[in-house]
């Protein structure tokens, strides 16, 4: 009783905190700092450059130098600051879901690498684990809404794009040495330079740790990545490869000491920007990921995994009030397992998407757009949406209606997978896309120069949602019954909640930071029962003190309230982060970060326990 006046009181005193500035006497801004001035600039919002102000999303932006403070290792850790985000860690894997929309994999988000999707065919999903590096990341776009009106299948319930640094951004050499807990190893190196007419950019990383081993011995991870970009001119070439070998240790009712995987994975992708005039210009991209991933569970399974794409996007600025934007998506997905897929499978998916962006009068933005989607398998879809933006000068009024759907994943489609003589994992090729509805609204304000806040309702319907079904089927011969598992079309999901969110510069020049809280109702329709691992309450305070020119103090604070799970209830927990770091040199630079400081014990998803307090070290130097 006493932790939910504690909750109601904190969500009272932001939306005070919050509101109470809006029915003030406005002091003089100018009006290169009012929202819809010196911003943020984004690209994932509306596919082209624009300030965030004028996106009908709720949208945050993670900038390298968030990245570099926050001390954290993984994509996952980073986006779990956010508000309307869910971040769990099982074992050596982490899943992600926005608004409550949790799963057993993390493919009900699209992730894109400028602009590059990177969820794979097999589980529909992206790994926001130590696999994806930090080392090259300039920024990171989080839309929280669908986004299948512009991207299609998988940007159901969020969007998030990982920005990578441009060969401009990294001049000379850089390198890091990081060593801690757990026997961790962390080393980065960055090459990047330019002449009149190609400019080139090298990262590298190689981390190694022996992990936590509160379950079983095989919490080990190994990884390492390599990653190139080419411009010349307009064209730019990105090209990288990386390798993982990681232990699979299961959970503490179902240790499994022996497992492992393995996975290879590799990418092209090339993109031209060709301007036709001054008020036309085309954008065309081709690339190819290349994946292959063998787990060792009481005998080897590998897929391989191939997905082709190709894009041509058009945009015209019809008049200065007017921006029209069309393109065609392809895409051929091919997977290829004799033992989870019984063989190989090819899909393929052409569409289409139009947005017109109208400025009606001098304050209002309207955006409608939509995209036709034909699909091999599941067949054709149309997915519109609506926004509008409305400028208050130092507040901005957006609301927007979009639909949104996940694709199929091959293994919903087609698994063929024995476990043992008499568990049989089976596909399901009359499914259906899974759907949704979302319903937003939100207000953003800028109360000074420095300090900016938004709050943000939004609610969701979803329908055709893919869930796991259990038959005992009797196999011909001698009597025998196996249980047969496999997928079909059954859950009906109501999501609902607010988000609230303060940023910036809070008390001083030299104390900047973020609030953010985030309420959250995910509820079965036919059960009336919340989803499992959706919490109703989660809280993120993050502080960067500078306490000399030359030394910085980083502390992110995270509360995530309780949470159901199958059989029980999870408790809430409170986990501390803290960097310290301290220019020695003009060039030389050595932290500290320590995670979770006070030692707190406390699970992410049931029987897996988090690691207690540890720690990690490092020395960089730019040449």
């Amino acid at each position: 009783m006493k932790k939910n006046i504690i909750e109601f009181s904190l969500v009272w005193i932001l939306i005070i905190v919050f509101t109470l500035p809006l029915f003030a006497q406005t002091d003089d801004i100018p009006p290169e700092f009012l929202l819809f001035g010196e911003e943020k600039i984004i690209v994932t919002a509306a596919r082209h450059e624009q300030k965030i102000g004028k996106a009908p999303a709720a949208i945050n932006v993670i900038t390298t130098e968030d990245i570099k403070n926050s001390g954290l290792l993984t994509v996952g850790d980073i986006l779990r600051s956010l508000p309307g985000i869910d971040v769990r860690n099982a074992g050596t894997k982490l899943y992600l879901a926005p608004r409550g929309l949790a799963g057993t994999v993390t493919n009900r988000v699209i992730c894109l690498v400028d602009g590059r999707p990177i969820n794979t065919p097999l589980y529909g999903s992206f790994f926001p684990d130590l696999t994806l590096p930090l080392v090259n990341i300039k920024r990171i776009e989080v839309i929280r809404g669908p986004g299948s009106a512009i991207y299609g299948a998988n940007a159901f319930a969020g969007v998030i794009n990982i920005i990578t640094k441009s060969p401009e951004d990294v001049d000379g050499f850089e390198i890091s040495v990081s060593g801690g807990e757990f026997s961790t190893q962390l080393h980065k190196v960055s090459l990047g330079g330019k002449s009149e007419k190609i400019a080139g950019l090298f990262t590298g990383r190689w981390y190694k740790t022996d992990g936590s081993k509160l379950i079983a011995d095989n919490t080990d991870f190994e990884n390492y990545n390599v990653y190139g970009k080419m411009k010349v001119s307009d064209f730019t070439l990105s090209f990288g490869h990386h390798e993982t070998d990681r232990g699979l240790p299961g959970n503490e009712i179902r240790p499994t000491p022996a497992n492992t995987e393995e996975v290879k994975e590799s990418f092209v992708d090339g993109i031209g920007n060709i301007e036709l005039n001054s008020e036309m210009d085309l954008m065309v991209r081709g690339y190819i990921n290349d994946r292959e991933n063998v787990l060792d569970m009481n005998g080897l399974k590998t897929v391989n995994e191939t997905v082709l794409g190709g894009e041509i996007q058009h945009n015209w600025q019809i008049n200065p009030s007017n921006l029209f934007i069309c393109g065609v998506d392809l895409r051929n997905d091919v997977a290829d397992s004799e033992e989870a897929l019984g063989g190989k499978h090819e899909t393929t998916n052409t569409a289409i998407y139009l947005q017109n962006e109208c400025r009606l009068i001098d304050k209002l933005i309207v955006i409608l757009g939509g995209r036709y989607d034909a699909h091999f398998v599941y067949g054709d879809l149309i997915n519109p949406r609506v926004g509008a933006v409305y400028n208050l000068g130092r507040s901005v009024l957006k609301t927007s209606y979009g639909e949104a759907f996940r694709a199929p994943t091959f293994v919903e489609l087609y698994a063929d997978t024995w476990h043992g003589p008499i568990m049989h994992m089976v596909g399901n090729k009359e499914l259906k896309p899974e759907k949704i509805k979302t319903y937003e609204i939100g207000l953003g304000h800028k109360f000074t120069r420095s300090l900016e806040g938004e709050i943000n309702a939004f609610y969701n319907k979803t329908s055709d949602l893919i869930a796991m079904r259990t038959n005992v089927v009797i196999l011909p011969g001698p009597p025998i019954p196996v249980t047969e598992f496999g997928y079909e079309n059954k859950d009906k999901i109501e999501t609902k909640g607010f988000e609230v969110e303060i940023k910036n510069e809070l008390f001083s020049n030299n104390l900047k930071g973020f609030i953010n809280y985030s309420y959250q109702e995910a509820k079965d329709e036919e059960t009336g029962e919340d989803l499992d691992y959706a919490p109703n309450h989660k809280f993120n305070l993050g502080l960067n003190l500078k306490v000399t020119n030359a030394c910085m103090v980083n502390t992110i604070f995270h509360y995530v309230g309780e949470r159901n799970y199958s059989a029980g209830e999870l408790d809430a927990y409170t986990v501390t982060d803290s960097k310290l770091s301290a220019k020695v040199l003009e060039d030389l630079e050595l932290s500290i970060s320590i995670y979770n400081i006070f030692d707190e014990r406390y699970e992410e998803t049931k029987y897996y326990p988090m690691p207690g307090r540890s720690w990690l070290a490092e020395v960089g130097y730019k040449f």
